[in-house]
């Protein structure tokens, strides 16, 4: 593969660079996304083990059941716009990274 190959000459020579910037920032936005919803996960399990401890105590058949439904609700939650602690650590990530850049 040249060093061309990646161009894309309709929209100029620094179209490439321009295309994995954006690409860069699609995959931090995920990785934000994906962090708020494991985070929120979390705190969800903890918050049910919690509120299970002060109640009768009997053994649950469906506990792992239930992570993967607080797991799957998190990240649905997250991805449709979440608390906005994935807006918050994008923004700061970005910031530092074009202050690193400069």
């Amino acid at each position: 593969m040249s060093t061309v190959d990646h161009l894309s000459f309709d929209k100029g020579i620094y179209a490439g660079k321009a295309d994995e910037a954006l690409r860069d920032r699609e995959k931090l936005q995920k990785a934000c996304q994906s962090f708020e919803a494991l985070l929120l996960a979390q705190i969800w399990k903890h918050q049910l083990a919690a509120a299970k401890a002060l109640g009768p105590g009997a053994e649950e058949p469906f506990h792992q059941m239930e992570d993967v439904a607080l797991e799957m609700a998190s990240d649905q939650l997250s991805r449709l716009g979440g608390v906005g602690l994935w807006k918050f650590l994008y923004e700061e990530i970005v910031k530092q990274g074009d202050q690193t850049r400069k």
